[in-house]
């Protein structure tokens, strides 16, 4: 027998690379050159988030062409990896437990942060994980710091407040991005 995983992972690539914009016809992931005389732009962005959201979703700009190219085949390979990853969280026999409030525990500074449910919690430890080893220096004294999924060891009421105060602290975090990048732009908008 297959694993579900597997077959979730892949049912979700077809999906992704089928994806078109109702308008244009055109893939999900998009690349434009918004150069002017004076300024060379190039962008990637994301057309099946803006059809959901209803504005511009500017995924990467730069001024450097190959730069640009070689960010393009990352951008729509990371769109089909994230889809595959997803969906195969989501296909997870622990993910349909029903009843149990998960979150993320990081080992090391000890924290705890509630998540809506197995395959989000999956995903961020996956995602802090990554930071961790990115950003990390090596340093045999430092502790060592993971995230992992678990469940919520407190009450239901504590998990919600836990949410809306992530929920909260993530919309401060996008707003001072898109500032910044409005900023650097010099006001003008995609």
């Amino acid at each position: 027998m297959t694993d579900p995983r597997i077959e979730a992972a892949v049912d979700a690539v077809i999906k992704s690379r089928a994806w078109r914009d109702g308008i244009w016809g055109d893939g999900a992931i998009g690349g434009f050159d918004y150069s002017t005389k004076e300024k060379k732009r190039h962008v990637i962005r994301d057309h099946e988030a803006e059809a959901r959201v209803g504005e511009t979703v500017i995924l990467f700009e730069t001024d450097d062409y190959e730069e640009y190219e070689r960010e393009y085949r990352r951008t729509c390979i990371r769109r089909e990896v994230s889809a595959a990853l997803a969906a195969a969280d989501a296909a997870d026999p622990l993910a349909k437990i029903e009843g149990v409030l998960w979150c993320v525990t990081v080992a090391g500074p000890d924290e705890v942060h509630a998540v809506q449910d197995y395959a989000t919690g999956v995903r961020k430890s996956r995602e802090l994980n990554e930071w961790l080893e990115r950003n990390n220096k090596p340093d045999e004294n430092a502790p060592i710091i993971f995230a992992l999924i678990d469940e919520w060891p407190w009450d239901a009421e504590s998990h919600s407040k836990d949410l809306v105060r992530q929920e909260k602290e993530e919309a401060a975090i996008a707003a001072r991005r898109e500032k910044k990048r409005i900023d650097a732009l010099g006001g003008q908008d995609g």
